[in-house]
């Protein structure tokens, strides 16, 4: 494609690309839209930093050819795209559009496209988000009135992310701060949709820059608290920030507490906390993505290491038989001797049926208290919390030859279905020869699909639907392994992990 819009019978294009951001800026080139842009307005030993920056140069030499005659055309895409975004990304009447522009010049610069009712609508959504975000920091819309409600910040989620990479620092303390204590849980998907792959290769006074990272920190906890990232040791004061600059890299490190000063002058030599040293993309946010990266790799090291402990639950039932400070057995024990070459050989049929049953009821059952109890700012987006109460239907294949001996370790494939809000979790598992999950896959997607659409109508954009299937694992702590096995799948969705 490449070729043919460049005429050029031979180029290597991975050799005009940043090796550090190769692999995204190829995964972008595979897209129609970005090869053609790419193509269309390649330039030898330019290389391709983002999608986002073939799109401002697409714009702009789009735009270029009208500006004389219709200098007002980027105001009146802005305000057209409000009324796009507001309608799903529909139509609009042309009496709806400014009478001083020529909808026949509209249609020639391609953004647009009509119907036989004089309906138009934008060719392609990329261009609706990108004058949506134009229309925002124009305040053609109130960031405020797109807060209002979280379907309509998921409507304007891309505009959202395309602002966050164009705007300034003290435009980004307005509109960020405002998505930070309205819709926590959007910041992260914001974020990672609209970060630039360049990077920076100059940056203010290490005074400044420690003071903004320092800023965003404090209100990126102040949004988040009840979520323990072990930042504020006093619970009033960000922990201390050592900060400096070298030959265009940052190195930062945070206190573990705070000792009366917000940012102090980094000295390899003195500090002994975990030190960090990168470049930082190129874009005037950049703090609040690095203030964000700490905080997720704060939240990994916590979900992969399972340090929350849920008290008086199963969880702390288990720690403790982990840890051999009890007697009690907190899961189904085996009931009859191993005649195979697998652990799970010890259990027969009926009894690991019960073990599995009701290790995933204890699982169902106690998720929703755990993440309230840990990460409570967060879970109006995470997907196994929104599907709660549900009925977990899964598949146990336990296969044995005539002397009920294992052929082979049992897989167990299964679902979550939602069930109304006012109803309990119920499990359905039980035993089969085949796997009638998977061999009815996609009846039970739709099955799914229509359930969430119906019962859980408002969280449904957050709900992904999944048929799991592998093993049984007998550990010694079966329901803390499936908890925090289903935090990381939801975490992992909204770009946390």
């Amino acid at each position: 494609m490449f070729c043919q819009v460049t005429e050029l019978d031979k180029y290597n294009i991975e050799l005009q690309l940043d090796n550090a951001n190769k692999d995204a800026i190829l995964k972008t080139l595979s897209k129609p839209f970005f090869a053609i842009i790419f193509a269309a307005y390649f330039e030898k030993n330019h290389y391709i930093k983002s999608e986002l920056e073939l799109m401002s140069n697409f714009i702009e030499k789009s735009i270029n050819p009208y500006k004389d005659k219709y200098p007002n055309l980027p105001d009146t895409l802005a305000r057209l795209a409000i009324l796009s975004l507001e309608r799903d990304l529909g139509y609009i009447h042309k009496s709806e559009i400014d009478p001083m522009i020529d909808c026949e010049q509209l249609l020639r610069s391609g953004y647009f496209f009509k119907d036989e009712c004089n309906n138009y609508a934008f060719s392609l959504p990329i261009f609706i988000q990108w004058f949506g975000a134009d229309a925002i920091r124009k305040k053609y819309i109130d960031i405020d009135e797109i807060l209002a409600s979280k379907e309509k910040v998921l409507k304007w989620r891309y505009s959202l992310s395309i602002l966050f990479s164009q705007i300034t620092y003290d435009e980004s303390s307005e509109y960020f701060s405002k998505i930070l204590f309205k819709m926590p849980g959007i910041a992260s998907i914001i974020i990672r949709d609209g970060i630039f792959l360049e990077y920076s290769i100059s940056l203010p006074s290490a005074d400044i820059c420690g003071k903004r990272i320092y800023e965003c920190m404090s209100i990126w906890l102040k949004a988040f608290k009840g979520i323990d990232f072990g930042l504020q040791e006093d619970h009033i004061h960000t922990n201390t920030l050592a900060y400096g600059q070298e030959g265009g890299f940052i190195i930062y490190s945070w206190a573990d507490k705070y000792i009366g000063q917000d940012v102090i002058e980094f000295s390899k030599k003195d500090f002994r906390s975990r030190i960090c040293e990168r470049v930082v993309p190129a874009q005037a946010t950049w703090p609040w993505i690095v203030t964000f990266e700490e905080l997720a790799h704060r939240l990994a090291y916590n979900v992969r290491n399972k340090k929350w402990l849920l008290n008086d639950s199963i969880l702390q039932q288990e720690n403790l038989w982990q840890n051999k400070k009890t007697k009690i057995t907190p899961y189904i024990t085996s009931d009859q001797k191993n005649t195979s070459k697998w652990m799970i050989g010890s259990y027969s049929k009926e009894q690991l049926l019960k073990r599995v049953q009701d290790t995933y009821f204890k699982a169902l059952c106690t998720y929703k208290t755990f993440v309230e109890t840990f990460l409570n700012p967060l879970k109006s987006q995470l997907s196994t919390y929104l599907v709660l109460p549900c009925e977990l239907v899964g598949n146990l294949q336990y296969i044995c030859d005539e002397n009920k001996k294992l052929l082979s370790h049992p897989g167990f494939s299964w679902y979550m279905k939602p069930l109304p809000i006012s109803e309990q979790n119920q499990i359905s598992i039980c035993c089969k020869d085949e796997d009638e999950i998977w061999n009815n896959s996609n009846n039970i997607y739709d099955d799914l699909i229509m359930a969430q659409k119906t019962l859980r109508k408002d969280d449904n954009i957050f709900i992904t639907n999944n048929i799991h299937s592998g093993h049984i694992n007998l550990s010694e702590t079966p329901v803390t392994n499936i908890i925090y096995e289903w935090l990381e799948d939801d975490l992992k969705e909204i770009g946390w992990l």
